[in-house]
């Protein structure tokens, strides 16, 4: 059994009544599992895969459950594929050949008949997840878990309620997206280095709460208790870079206490406080990746117990009022026994 020509891989996947694994793992040769045909395949995250990587397990499947929400991250195509194709077919648009089969499937004839919602979520605190609701799914999706939890009722009202936009639009020029200093970034990257030192002092003043950090302490650390998530990958590194410069908040990235990803790493995951840098903030109104109703999704639909958005709200109040980020601040602007404006400068300036 221990030769290495006794494969008992292939014994394992042709006796066990549930095999796991990636789309393109199961594929592999040596595994023997595509000479098995199963009664059920289920892929989960569905809206995510490319066509050919759902067809590598719809082979070896009687049946085939895809599980996924095409509203969130559609699947990741290389930019010249999509130009390449285009080329290839010119009556179909960039936006059609980037969608997923998920969503042509759920959203077909046979979907419409056979294709099931779930429409409750037990992630979010209700605020958050009328929020999602109502600018994403139509007012659709309801909420199945309890309210907020107590110690985020009673915190200082300096650290505004549970949906909250964090504006940075009185700081002016200063706080206005800018390139990366360094030559080698990606050419569509900006950061914004006003935003990354108001989330520090943000995190300052949320662990300066004795009871707060005591509830934060206590959640499973399998999920870091905050989760900063910015929309452009510069901005994760120019945040990382000045969280490492300071003790304080280096200590936490080390202990798992914050986390800091691209909102394109995050589906999947959540936080029990979401702290989202949108970065754009320039005289042009350009909002960028910003645009993107799934991208934005993802990023709101990750907090658990507390949302901040720290962007400025001029570049969504006025040029930008349709779009995705618009919606939001409008949302938030219309709710205000649960959403809540808090001026950045006074965050900055640490003013109770």
């Amino acid at each position: 059994m221990s030769s290495r020509n006794a494969h008992f891989q292939n014994f394992l996947t042709k006796t066990r009544t549930l095999v796991c694994g990636t789309c393109v793992g199961i594929g592999r040769n040596h595994y023997g599992i595509g000479e098995n045909i199963y009664d059920w395949v289920i892929i989960d995250e569905a809206a995510r895969s490319t066509a050919s990587e759902m067809a590598i397990a719809m082979l070896i499947g009687r049946r085939v459950l895809l599980v996924g929400d095409h509203q969130q991250l559609p699947p990741t195509y290389e930019k010249d594929h999509i130009k390449a194709a285009h080329r290839k077919l010119p009556d179909v648009s960039a936006d059609e050949l980037a969608r997923s089969d998920f969503e042509r499937s759920f959203n077909s004839f046979y979907g419409r008949k056979v294709g099931q919602k779930l429409l409750t979520q037990y992630r979010m605190a209700k605020p958050i997840g009328d929020l999602v609701s109502t600018c994403f799914y139509k007012g659709e999706l309801e909420t199945g878990r309890k309210s907020v939890e107590d110690v985020y009722l009673t915190l200082p009202s300096f650290l505004g309620k549970t949906v909250n936009w964090v504006d940075t639009s009185q700081a002016g020029y200063p706080a206005y997206d800018k390139k990366p200093n360094h030559t080698n970034s990606n050419d569509h990257s900006v950061v914004n280095d006003y935003e990354a030192n108001t989330i520090i002092n943000l995190i300052q003043l949320l662990t300066n709460e004795k009871l707060l950090l005591e509830r934060l302490h206590s959640v499973h650390r399998e999920d870091s208790p905050i989760g900063i998530i910015c929309m452009y990958s510069e901005q994760r590194r120019l945040l990382i870079r000045k969280l490492n410069s300071l003790s304080w908040t280096r200590s936490l990235l080390e202990s798992r206490f914050i986390k800091v990803d691209t909102v394109d790493s995050y589906q999947g995951k959540e936080n029990e406080i979401i702290i989202l840098s949108l970065v754009r903030f320039n005289r042009e109104g350009k909002e960028g990746f910003l645009s993107s109703e799934n991208r934005a999704n993802v990023a709101l639909s990750r907090a658990k117990e507390k949302l901040y958005i720290v962007g400025a709200s001029t570049m969504w109040s006025e040029n930008n009022n349709s779009s995705v980020f618009g919606v939001v601040y409008n949302y938030i602007r219309d709710n205000n026994e649960h959403c809540a404006f808090l001026d950045a400068i006074k965050i900055n300036n640490k003013e109770e």
